[in-house]
């Protein structure tokens, strides 16, 4: 039997690369199936120090602040007040009509980046797996509650959040467990979505008035 040089490298490099398959997560961060966490809607691509000079920051009206307090208290698991409060506290405008400047844009980014389930921006193509992520995530980690949701199967595949009867079905069968679904009117072509006890609407309802942005719901 003959081995030759060739065949040991071979041997050698076969053997770092099953080595590095069977690490993946170590050398890489992630494993091969574990699963994702969908991307964040981010509207702003710089930072605000990139802008001119005539971009003015200007501090939340007490209303304003107090609407998202309020809103933190009724979706938030209490744990995780410390570290969501004194964000708001700090949370500023901008008299720019870009909605990058908009203070839920940079309250949603740092939730998104810290993994606090609160307010959930969902771009109109964003999948319906990432909408029963959002939701299964607010339900589990502000409420301890794990509700069986539809399959997005019964859909097209590709299909988004926009198309028909999506956030209904998924409200109504919220609905069925005691919770549900409200939105807050970015008045652009995303979801700003909220998950909640039903007997919270009231109350949450009334905190979004006090942030500047409208209340609605999905009833088609």
């Amino acid at each position: 039997m003959y081995f030759f040089p060739g065949d040991k490298f071979l041997f050698v490099g076969g053997g770092i690369i099953v080595f590095y398959l069977w690490c993946k997560k170590e050398f890489a961060g992630s494993g091969w199936f574990e699963k994702k966490k969908p991307a964040v809607v981010s509207k702003a691509a710089h930072t605000f120090d990139q802008f001119t000079d005539a971009v003015v920051a200007e501090p939340l009206s007490v209303s304003e602040k107090q609407g998202f307090l309020q809103l933190m208290r009724e979706l938030v698991t209490p744990a995780l007040h410390p570290k969501l409060e004194p964000v708001i506290n700090q949370l500023k405008t901008f008299n720019d009509s870009n909605d990058a400047f908009e203070p839920l844009y940079s309250l949603s980014n740092f939730t998104d980046d810290e993994d606090i389930a609160f307010i959930s921006l969902l771009d109109w193509k964003s999948a319906i797996e990432d909408l029963v992520w959002r939701i299964e995530t607010s339900l589990k980690q502000n409420y301890d509650t794990v509700i069986g949701l539809p399959s997005d199967t019964q859909w097209e595949p590709n299909a988004s959040v926009s198309y028909d009867n999506v956030f209904k079905t998924y409200d109504n069968t919220l609905r069925q467990h005691g919770f549900q679904l409200g939105f807050m009117n970015t008045g652009g072509d995303d979801y700003a979505l909220l998950v909640f006890k039903t007997d919270q609407k009231e109350r949450v309802e009334e905190a979004v008035k006090l942030t500047g942005y409208g209340y609605y719901e999905i009833s088609y």
